[in-house]
């Protein structure tokens, strides 16, 4: 369950980010279609990005540091694992590789960083060396 919420509220800042960065960079903001379909492709992106790659980079990573701290790897290997997501929205639309360097997939690539800030930050708190020490810290206490 932590994980859902973890990553829908990792999507919610992403869109936060995304509109930000519409209106800090271009000075626009976006119609209600084109509103929806962002909201559409960038859940559609996270659906598939999420299980297949944020969280078994995340697993493994975990394991590779073996409880060395290293905290700042896993947000750091999230948000550049935004170009996937971002690459799947491209390709969704019928872009081609050099559509990954427009104005629209910058905005994905900020919406996906901060994703994968936040997500990163988030498998830290819940499943990273100090979770998984409290967990088997509370196991092992002595029940007098």
């Amino acid at each position: 369950m932590k994980l859902i919420v973890l990553m829908l509220a990792s999507w919610a800042v992403g869109i936060g980010t995304y509109l930000l960065s519409l209106a800090a960079f271009y000075h626009q903001t976006t119609s209600s279609g084109d509103l929806r379909a962002v909201l559409f492709w960038s859940f559609l992106a996270s659906l598939v990005a999420f299980p297949i790659f944020y969280l078994p980079c995340m697993f493994l990573l975990r394991r590779l540091l073996r409880g060395r701290s290293g905290a700042l790897w896993f947000p750091v290997t999230a948000s550049l694992l935004g170009i996937v997501p971002t690459f799947l929205i491209v390709l969704s639309q019928g872009g081609r590789v050099r559509d990954l360097i427009s104005h629209e997939a910058f905005l994905f690539y900020c919406m996906f960083i901060a994703v994968g800030v936040v997500f990163g930050l988030g498998f830290v708190r819940f499943y990273g060396r100090h979770a998984n020490t409290y967990q088997s810290n509370a196991a092992n206490r002595d029940p007098r």
